[in-house]
């Protein structure tokens, strides 16, 4: 039977806009070895239908459209062409913002100049230190070469882009180097630990990521990254975004190239093969609530449970006490270095 709180919640869904992810392709120019997306080749055979996507859009309130991988910029500049002006035709407000590597208007940037000035557009790219993230012909991409593309895009577009981070334990020593990169830059970077998820097949312990989160606010670095403040939002009870909110099912859509629709693109790509699509009836917040009942009686809550991915590979790679060890380690210094920020 529905309750009234059930009937509330879907009222709310129903009325509230959302987030589409999509995946155009699986196909990337890149081949970078901690990947979190599955089946990536360097193939684009297999597209998202634009039909099917605009038929999307126009059924549900969307606020903004978030475009990555594979990497986006492997499909036609024709098609997005296409989807901005669907979206003008419409006369829908919709942002568009793309996750890419941006190699591709590196080497071509013709293609891609009309598209990435539109005003309804923005640009988020990537990079780490380390020799994991490299081009298909096995060149690493290094802080050099992400400067001279980072640069043309700045001397093009006109801004700096914000550009995503992911720490493993390969990089982890590096972390700090990246805020620091993004200062020197005058932007941001997004640092993410690793999740199990594609090519990653172990994730990376979620209280080492708070271990870096308050050094980089120690360091007074945090207004160089993204989720250090991100954190200091969600102690302070304000909304914060993913992966720092447990009603991101409510807000987040994913389409893929196979038209599947999910609400976190991260258990689409998990190695558990469980079904997460939205005709399934399986629910994510059902499956993994909380990572242990103690959960519920201590403070760091909303820190460690705000994630259902996180929680999902904490329990599935039996991280559970070492994760909560690390946290009461870490923990006080969390709390205060989120209250004084």
């Amino acid at each position: 039977m529905m309750t009234k709180q059930t009937r509330e919640n879907l009222k709310l869904e129903s009325r509230g806009k959302l987030d589409l992810i999509i995946k155009p392709t699986q196909a990337c120019n890149f081949a970078c070895e901690f990947c979190s997306s599955n089946d990536i080749s360097n193939s684009n055979n297999k597209i998202l239908p634009l039909d099917f996507l605009c038929d999307y859009i126009l059924k549900n309130n969307i606020n903004r459209i978030i475009v990555n991988g594979g990497d986006p910029l492997m499909v036609s500049p024709v098609y997005y062409l296409k989807l901005l002006s669907f979206v003008d035709a419409n006369k829908l407000d919709v942002h568009i913002s793309f996750t890419t590597n941006l190699w591709d208007f590196y080497i071509n940037p013709s293609k891609w100049v009309n598209i990435f000035k539109n005003s309804k557009v923005g640009i988020c790219t990537s990079f780490q230190y380390g020799n994991e993230r490299k081009l298909r012909d096995g060149t690493i991409f290094s802080e050099k070469l992400f400067v001279k593309v980072f640069n043309k895009f700045k001397e093009l577009i006109g801004y700096n882009p914000m550009f995503i981070v992911v720490i493993n334990k390969n990089n982890e020593h590096l972390a700090l180097k990246h805020v620091e990169l993004a200062k020197k830059l005058n932007t941001k970077c997004k640092m993410n630990p690793a999740l199990a998820s594609g090519r990653t097949t172990e994730p990376y312990p979620l209280y080492k990521m708070y271990n870096i989160y308050v050094d980089i606010i120690k360091h007074g670095l945090s207004d160089y990254e993204f989720n250090s403040k991100e954190i200091v939002k969600l102690y302070n009870n304000q909304p914060a975004c993913c992966p720092y909110s447990r009603n991101c099912y409510k807000g987040i859509r994913c389409i893929d190239p196979d038209l599947n629709i999910y609400t976190c693109g991260a258990f689409n790509d998990n190695h558990n093969n469980k079904d997460y699509a939205i005709h399934s009836g399986n629910f994510i917040a059902k499956d993994y609530p909380f990572i242990k009942n103690e959960c519920l009686a201590c403070e760091l809550f909303k820190f460690c449970n705000s994630c259902y991915k996180n929680i999902a590979d904490i329990k599935n790679f039996n991280l559970i006490d070492e994760h909560c060890i690390g946290m009461k380690k870490i923990g006080k210094e969390l709390c205060k270095v989120c209250t004084l920020n």
